[in-house]
């Protein structure tokens, strides 16, 4: 057997997992109460969203009109418990999800980079407040050229439209740079025994 070391020269590619900047998957946010409610207007603008006494839509206890303020306590499943307004005060029923929100997006957190103007609905008929730079808010719906988000305001959150344009530059999260993928030289000896390779690797070449 021919004397001398064999060496191997491994080059193996150590693989970074990539942090994402500023985005995080969320869902709604888990303290709203009547302290701490979700404001919103309703999806439809006719005065035609039926409530309910329960979470049932045989259990119909009234009607929202479109002008109505609404104030989200609870969430469950496809269910929203609120109130709105009626003659003499509010009224507590539940509703479907989907007459506040398509919720037809991955809930994507994010912090806000600008000021933007949000509206009651998909189109820019009528302004509802604003987000404001640093505000952690968390987009749930898209359509019409709109994304809908959930803000926080003074006491609560507002669940409001922003345009999609104004969506993407100043509160969708920043995508985030690679890193780039070091590599590292080493030289094997093969009286040291068996080795297990960490990584992706290729053998460069083969010395005697």
């Amino acid at each position: 057997m021919k004397k001398g070391m064999l060496c191997l020269t491994i080059v193996l590619s150590v693989l970074f997992a990539l942090i994402s900047v500023g985005s995080a998957f969320a869902a709604f946010p888990g303290d709203i109460s009547k302290n701490k409610p979700i404001n919103v207007y309703t999806i439809s603008t006719g005065n035609d969203t039926p409530s309910y006494g329960s979470q049932n839509t045989s259990s119909k206890i009234g009607t929202i009109y479109a002008s109505d303020d609404l104030r989200v306590f609870r969430i469950e499943g496809a269910w929203v418990y609120l109130d709105y307004p009626v003659t003499g005060g509010r009224k507590e029923a539940w509703v479907q999800l989907s007459a506040i929100t398509a919720n037809n997006w991955t809930h994507v957190a994010s912090t806000a980079r600008a000021q933007v103007t949000t509206y009651r609905r998909s189109s820019t008929a009528n302004s509802y407040g604003y987000v404001s730079p640093g505000d952690a808010v968390t987009a749930i719906a898209a359509g019409n050229g709109f994304v809908q988000l959930i803000y926080p305001i003074s006491g609560g959150y507002k669940m409001g439209w922003v345009t999609q344009a104004n969506y993407d530059a100043y509160i969708k999260p920043a995508t985030p740079t690679p890193t780039p993928t070091p590599t590292q030289t080493l030289t094997l000896h093969p009286t040291l025994g068996s080795y297990k390779p960490i990584g992706a690797y290729t053998i460069s070449r083969v010395c005697p």
